[in-house]
């Protein structure tokens, strides 16, 4: 027998809070897709040079560098669950600056937040589906 047939995930096991997280996944990664998709048009279609939208990517990675050991220190004083609302809320926000006001600073800000948001995310992620999911199912 082979050890994949090991691999299969567990169906249950998973408490409520590991299943909202699961469908929070699954919604952020769509907006993220679809979001991602139009940016690039868009940023293109205000205007604005291909010079630019690279600096908006170039911001946005910046920040989640200049981010993530503040915020690894954040999440040992913060509850995940927390954390994970907050990274939700810096993407919506990042999102919604993008759309509501299209210029230059805004834009840059936007790429700030989403950026801080994504490494939020990124770092509280697994934490907190380990603590909310059986040992067996991880």
């Amino acid at each position: 027998m082979s050890s994949s047939a090991n691999l299969a995930p567990p169906q249950a096991g998973f408490g409520r809070a590991a299943w909202l997280y699961l469908v929070h996944v699954a919604l952020l990664t769509a907006s993220q897709a679809i979001f991602g998709l139009f940016f690039n048009f868009a940023v293109l279609a205000f205007g604005f040079s291909l010079d630019f939208l690279g600096l908006l990517t170039s911001v946005s990675f910046l920040a989640s560098a200049a981010a993530g050991a503040p915020l690894l220190w954040m999440l040992a004083h913060i509850p995940l669950r927390t954390a994970l609302l907050a990274s939700s809320m810096l993407q919506l926000v990042g999102m919604l600056l993008f759309a509501a006001w299209p210029g230059r600073a805004a834009l840059l800000l936007a790429s700030v937040l989403l950026g801080v948001g994504a490494v939020l995310f990124e770092l509280s992620a697994a934490p907190f589906m380990m603590r909310h999911s059986p040992a067996g199912a991880r």
